[in-house]
């Protein structure tokens, strides 16, 4: 049993040795600097963020239907058969051969010579069988039945919906950053807990190892003490470890890499908080309900886009030739201005199941938005009767505490003088140390509920923070 005790003292002073590490691996931070950090350095933020550029250019493509479109047009053409007009001289005449011919009626040989001119056929060229020429052409819509207005607003509606996504993300990376800090906050206070337990039973066991050589105990009670001790100090030892494995978590959401990361902002204690009617009425500001209802207009406007395919659209049409080779300047204009409509008067009632089916869609987001409006009501019930339920327990373990370090204090004096055991002592201080764990665990519940309901409620947590000094 003496190789217990040495083993708990050794492995006390391990623990001492790791917490006095040079000041370069160890980083403080408050939880107000750890959301800035996570703000900063998480991939998921960033991932959102490109998606709110990517929302703006998009916004910006659809804006660019209020511009004209100018085409720049070049072609190069051979023709297999000659570019020609045939016709003859008798139509070219149009009836003066058939005048002349009444003139010279009873005259065989002119008649004869008027009907073979008559009958010959002339072929006029127009172009050359090669030809290249090189236009603009230019497209600019006049009237579109509304689609480039509905089609700005489906953009802004867009960059709404990606920054709206973009703040959920952050949300839920605030929140996680939050429970990380308060894990490593609680396990930090678990390990005073048990480094304090641990002190008090290797003075117990001191004082035992006393009390055997004066022959108050025997060699038994001296062995229980010890073991007592050796228990504590396994605790701790696990204690750190899992102080660890939080300081692991909390660097990989901050991206730090650090040996250790020592929080200095402590829990939040229990404090009142608004109405539950305050957070359920809080619930537009919840990024899920906002992205349902953009969505919900974004559908209106689908419907609006598939109404407006009723109607005709205008546009302003043009064309000039920059520069052409065979072709005839006076044949084919060189710039033209006009105006070109287009209406489609049937589809095969294709118009019809679209705007059906956008009506339905229209429909579905807003049911959507009322089964998410209940599911959230019903979770913030929840988290409000876990933050109730916290400061009922609180009280009930104050009280327990004062009696187990009352219970402790008398029996560590009953024990030195020979009147409790050391299983009763040590039962004492392990009695004390769970029910300091118990209010830690308390109040680290509470503290999470706290941040989960902030969130749920699109409430900003690190103004919250700033706020109660958290």
């Amino acid at each position: 049993m003496k190789r217990l005790l040495l083993l708990a003292s050794a492995l006390h002073l391990f623990i001492y040795t790791l917490l006095a590490q040079s000041p370069c691996d160890t980083l403080r931070l408050s939880l107000s600097d750890a959301l800035c950090m996570a703000k900063q350095n998480n991939r998921a933020i960033d991932v959102a963020e490109q998606g709110v550029a990517m929302a703006r250019q998009d916004m910006h493509l659809l804006r660019s239907a209020w511009w004209p479109t100018i085409t720049l047009t070049g072609e190069a053409l051979h023709t297999t058969t000659p570019i020609e007009l045939n016709r003859s001289i008798g139509e070219l005449s149009d009836g003066l051969l058939g005048e002349f011919e009444q003139l010279i009626e009873g005259n065989p040989m002119l008649e004869e010579i008027i009907t073979s001119v008559a009958d010959a056929t002339v072929g006029i060229e127009f172009a050359p069988r090669n030809t290249a020429s090189v236009g603009a052409e230019i497209v600019w819509p006049l009237f579109s039945g509304g689609k480039r207005i509905i089609a700005s607003r489906v953009g802004r509606l867009g960059v709404e919906l990606a920054t709206t996504a973009q703040e959920g993300v952050q949300n839920k990376v605030l929140c996680a950053t939050t429970e990380a800090y308060l894990a490593v906050e609680v396990a930090q206070m678990g390990v005073e807990v048990c480094r304090k337990a641990l002190n008090s039973s290797l003075e117990v066991a001191r004082e035992a190892k006393c009390l055997e050589r004066e022959g108050i105990i025997n060699k038994a009670e001296r062995l229980s003490a010890e073991v007592g001790a050796a228990t504590m100090a396994s605790e701790l030892v696990g204690a750190e470890s899992r102080l660890s494995v939080a300081r692991a978590s909390l660097g990989a959401i901050l991206g730090v890499d650090t040996l250790y990361i020592v929080p200095t902002t402590p829990l939040g204690k229990i404090e009142p908080l608004p109405s539950k009617e305050f957070f359920i009425c809080s619930l537009d500001s919840n990024t899920s309900i906002r992205s349902t209802q953009v969505e919900a207009q974004l559908a209106r406007e689908q419907l609006h886009i598939n109404q407006s395919r009723y109607l005709p659209d205008v546009a302003i049409i043009g064309s000039h030739r920059l520069w052409s080779s065979g072709i005839d300047a006076g044949l084919v204009p060189r710039t033209f201005v006009g105006v070109g409509a287009t209406w489609t008067l049937f589809d095969g009632t294709a118009r019809e199941q679209s705007i059906a089916k956008s009506r339905t869609l229209v429909r579905t987001a807003q049911l959507a938005e009322e089964q998410l409006r209940q599911q959230l009501t019903v979770e913030i019930e929840a988290l409000y009767g876990q933050l109730a339920q916290a400061h009922q327990q609180l009280t009930a373990i104050d009280t327990t505490i004062a009696l187990a370090e009352e219970l402790a204090r008398t029996r560590r004096r009953a024990f030195v003088e020979g009147m409790a055991t050391s299983s009763e002592v040590m039962r004492s201080l392990v009695e004390l140390a769970e029910a300091r764990l118990v209010r830690i665990a308390v109040l680290y519940e509470w503290n999470i509920a706290r941040a989960e309901l902030f969130t749920l409620c699109g409430i900003d947590i690190e103004q919250q923070t700033k706020q109660y000094g958290n």
